[in-house]
This record gives C-alpha cells, structure tokens and sequence, in this order.
C-alpha cells in the first residue's frame, strides 16, 4: 500500500495554509514523496495539474501562473498497485503587497518635500489580495529597519526621509518606498507695525487719527501660510488690508499667524488710544510793565 503527500506548510518556507488552500509564489518547489508498507517499493509517483495528463514526477517542479490550481498526484508500487488520487488546492500569488505612507494631519507639499509640525504621526496601510500581508517595515533617516504596528510620531525638527516596505505571506516583497517629510516645530514671529512712532501719555500709546497699522509675520522654515487679525471686538479674520482707526479712543488689535506646517504664533495684542481733538490756541499780548493779557481766540473766517 503506497502513501503520498506533499510536503507540509510547517516544515517547508514559502507555503502556507490559508482557510484551506495553500498559498505559494512561483519560486517555491513541490516536492512528492511516497512510501509502501509493504515493502515490494514503490515504482513511481504520478501527478498532474489543473486536469491535465499525468506525468511522472522526477523532481521538485513550479506553477508559474498566479491564480488557483489543483494538484492530483498517486503513487504505483513494483507490484502494480495505484493509490487513490489525493489532490490539493495551490493558490499562487507572485504579486507583491501595495503600500502607502499616510499623515493623520495633511501635510503641505512644496514640490517632493511635504512639511509638518511636531504633533502629527504617519501611518503606513498595506493590502495584498492573495496572500495577505505579513509584515510592515519602515526606517527614518539612516535609522534601523523596523517593523510597523501602530502610528509614528516625528518630533525632530529638520529634513527627514521616510523609507517603507512590505512583504506578503509567500515572500513577495514590495520595493523600498520612501517620502521627505521636512518637520517644523518654530512657529512664525508677528508683528504689527503704524507708520508713525507712538506718543505716550499717561503710560499709554497715543497716535493719531492719520496712523495706518501693518500686520506682518515672519517664518524661516515652511513659511508664513496666512495672518488673522481681531480689531476691536469684532471677530477674527484673514489680514489683508491694512488697518485704520477713524473714530478716537482706546482701540486694540490682536493679530496671530500660521505656517504652512500648521504651528501658529503667540498672538500679539497692541492697545493704543487714538486722539482725534485738535490743540486749543489763544492769542496774548504783552502790555505795560510787561504784563501780558489774553484774547479769546476766533476761528478764522
């Protein structure tokens, strides 16, 4: 009596046992082996794929196409006697998993280089529709390889590269991906600025009904993305114009900035009182004895 069998998923690499078919790449070998109890040997070992003709088997062979195939195989011993023909279910895959490196945060992208605050994580998604996914790799910078399980955290300011990979089940690697990740943790600097220099009084800013206030702001890495102003109590809004006080009294304007990696400025706030009366001129005359008199003053016709 002849017994058969492939080799098993637990002793040979690339082959494993998924819901009941075996999974393999086109690399991997089958190998059939076969015994007789009897001790008359056995003859030969037949086998054939996908319903086609029996051969033979004389050495560990390949299925070279992916998808689903049967292997039928049996064994005759010198005596003539067949085995029942056992068979497996071989699923080939040859394609490696797809990978992608996502930002729980968006990022801006200035051409290859995509900016980002110290306060967002990556993430690494891989699917394989075969086999599945094994394993996930990532190094950043000229760091070790390491295996992904959850969101990273980039905290280091400055360029960085991101490198990825995955393999699936039977060994099919994808390539080495990778992504320049600049990280900006320096908020911007915001300033606001009048065209005249302020008086004081009283320990307060005076300026007048003619001043014009600029807003501007400064970053030396992603760059100023855009400034918001509060005048007053009104509410915040995009800067654009400068800005004028028509009526006197106390008056303030508050002012923040945000760049292009999302770190946002300290918000300034400049309070000043605008003094919109004129001055109060009287005419005096000097008299005898040097004593001197005064004219209520008319306005001039």
């Amino acid at each position: 009596t002849e017994t058969t069998r492939a080799e098993q998923p637990s002793t040979v690499s690339g082959l494993v046992m998924i819901n009941g078919k075996y999974y393999a790449s086109s690399k991997f070998k089958f190998t059939l082996t076969a015994t007789d109890r009897n001790g008359v040997g056995v003859k030969k070992i037949l086998y054939r794929i996908d319903g086609g003709a029996f051969g033979e088997f004389k050495k560990p062979f390949t299925i070279n196409e992916e998808g689903e195939h049967r292997i039928e195989y049996k064994s005759i011993d010198n005596l003539g006697n067949v085995e029942i023909t056992k068979s497996v279910i071989v699923v080939i895959d040859n394609t490696a998993p797809s990978a992608f490196v996502n930002l729980e945060t968006p990022g801006f992208q200035r051409g290859d280089i995509i900016y980002i605050n110290n306060q967002n994580k990556f993430t690494i998604t891989a699917s394989d529709r075969l086999s599945g996914v094994k394993m996930v790799q990532y190094k950043i910078g000229e760091g070790q390889w390491q295996t992904y399980s959850s969101a990273v955290a980039l905290t280091t300011q400055g360029l960085q590269k991101i490198q990825y990979k995955a393999v699936d089940k039977v060994g099919n690697e994808t390539e080495v991906f990778s992504v320049m990740v600049f990280v900006d943790t320096i908020a911007p600097v915001v300033k606001i600025t009048p065209t005249e220099q302020f008086r004081t009084q009283n320990g307060n800013r005076v300026a007048g009904l003619n001043y014009i206030y600029s807003v501007d702001a400064t970053d030396n890495e992603s760059g100023v993305r855009y400034i918001k102003v509060k005048v007053d109590n009104g509410e915040w809004v995009t800067y654009k114009n400068k800005i004028v006080f028509s009526n006197p009294g106390t008056h303030k304007i508050v002012a923040q900035a945000w760049d292009y990696a999302g770190n946002a400025s300290t918000p300034i706030t400049l309070t000043i009182t605008v003094d919109g009366a004129a001055p109060n001129t009287s005419l005096q005359a000097a008299g005898p004895g040097n004593e001197s008199s005064s004219a209520p003053a008319q306005q001039a016709p």
